[in-house]
């Protein structure tokens, strides 16, 4: 039996998480109503039936739910996950479940059972009995916020209301309302799709493991996440199509239509060219080298010295990336710098943030602009799937956005 990996929208990040399971997120509703059916009572902000859809649709693929014990965990969370998603209203309910024989639990222990795994989360598991007294349940997918912002620490944090969130709030939802029409899948064998997933056969690249990914695909929606406690930093957009591998995407359909997918060829360092005024032509590979160099190492090593915040973290990076000796690494981050000096204030500065920014602005550009011209777009940071036939009308879109920030064509 293969491993499976859930890709869901809206994942709980969290990095002290380890478990191979769902977390609990409040992403996923059922009717209400549902618990009093089952003899339970729910609170008026829907825990408890936001934590059964999380059982019962954890349970459709062999999984439990992970959820922390620890306050901390929901500390500014509630922008996220609604009024309900609390420490205090979830220990409560789930406690309710395990007394009514719903779910089986395990608490995790302070301490990691495992030698070098910290952070380890309880979990809870459907009962048959559950399973069976919500048969025939529709779970809905639901989205509490579309405006997200990541700390320091790369963990979601709360945030004041301001006319721009405010904005971009509205913006987001707008887009969501024409993107939740879409009907994408993917034409290839081996791939399943029931009520609300793909189930999409993969082997992983490091190891070779085969696993099961598996998409949620009803009423596609976005989020745009902004990163460093600030709305000048990040800002991208994400769906769920973008845990689909980039292979399999070749054979996506939208609305049963096959699909073709342009981006924007190496949109960072065109990006950081055009702002040091030096923007450079729409078919000029940058990642052109000589013989001397591998240019999949020099890629690498470019995108990475140009979001490295130090010369000695790129190097660091490089060398992990590439599972090479620092030596090499070095050479190699030597060699970028010195071919790209136009833009040295865009190397090791930490400029990565403000092009993510930039770059989510052009995408957000090009998906109203297809809207527009009715074409229904899913969008992955640099590229956009789009209908096989509208693939020309969209490369025009993208086009006349990047001409709004960089003074030269994309292709």
């Amino acid at each position: 039996m293969s491993e499976q990996i859930t890709n869901e929208f809206d994942l709980f990040e969290d990095n002290d998480y380890l478990n191979d399971d769902c977390m609990l997120d409040f992403s996923l509703d059922i009717i209400p109503g549902l618990p009093e059916q089952l003899g339970l009572k729910d609170n008026q902000h829907g825990t408890m039936r936001m934590i059964v859809a999380a059982l019962l649709d954890a349970a459709e693929r062999g999984k439990a739910v992970a959820y922390s014990r620890r306050k901390t965990s929901y500390s500014g969370k509630r922008r996220y996950g609604g009024r309900g998603f609390t420490y205090a209203k979830i220990l409560k309910e789930v406690q309710i479940l395990v007394d009514a024989g719903y779910v089986y639990s395990w608490i995790a222990p302070a301490c990691s059972p495992k030698e070098g795994r910290q952070g380890v989360q309880s979990t809870i598991y459907a009962t048959p009995k559950l399973v069976k007294d919500c048969q025939n349940v529709k779970i809905v997918s639901v989205q509490h916020e579309c405006i997200w912002l990541n700390g320091l620490t790369k963990k979601r944090i709360h945030y004041e209301e301001t006319e721009l969130t405010s904005a971009m709030r509205s913006e987001i939802q707008e887009i969501n309302s024409i993107m939740s029409t879409v009907d994408f899948n993917v034409a290839m064998d081996g791939v399943e799709r029931n009520d609300r997933h793909i189930i999409i056969p993969h082997v992983t690249d490091k190891v070779h493991k085969q696993v099961n990914i598996s998409i949620p695909y009803r009423n596609p929606r976005i989020r745009r996440t902004f990163c460093r406690e600030s709305f000048e930093c990040g800002g991208r957009l994400y769906g769920p199509w973008q845990g689909i591998p980039k292979d399999n995407r070749k054979r996506m359909t939208i609305n049963g239509e096959p699909t073709a997918e342009p981006d924007f060829k190496s949109m960072h360092p065109k990006l950081a060219y055009g702002m040091a005024g030096c923007p450079l032509k729409g078919d000029f590979d940058i990642y052109d080298v000589d013989e001397s160099i591998n240019p999949k190492h020099y890629k690498y090593s470019l995108l990475i010295a140009i979001n490295a915040g130090h010369p000695c973290e790129a190097i660091h990076a490089i060398q992990k990336k590439l599972s090479c000796t620092f030596k090499y690494a070095r050479q190699l981050y030597v060699e970028v710098s010195i071919r790209n000096w136009q833009i040295e204030k865009f190397i090791a500065k930490d400029k990565g943030v403000e092009l993510q920014k930039i770059d989510s602005e052009i995408a957000l550009d090009v998906i109203k602009a297809c809207h527009r011209d009715g074409i229904p777009v899913l969008p992955v940071h640099d590229s956009f799937i789009v209908p096989e036939r509208c693939e020309k009308e969209t490369k025009k879109h993208m086009n006349r956005a990047w001409s709004k920030f960089v003074d030269t064509d994309s292709f």
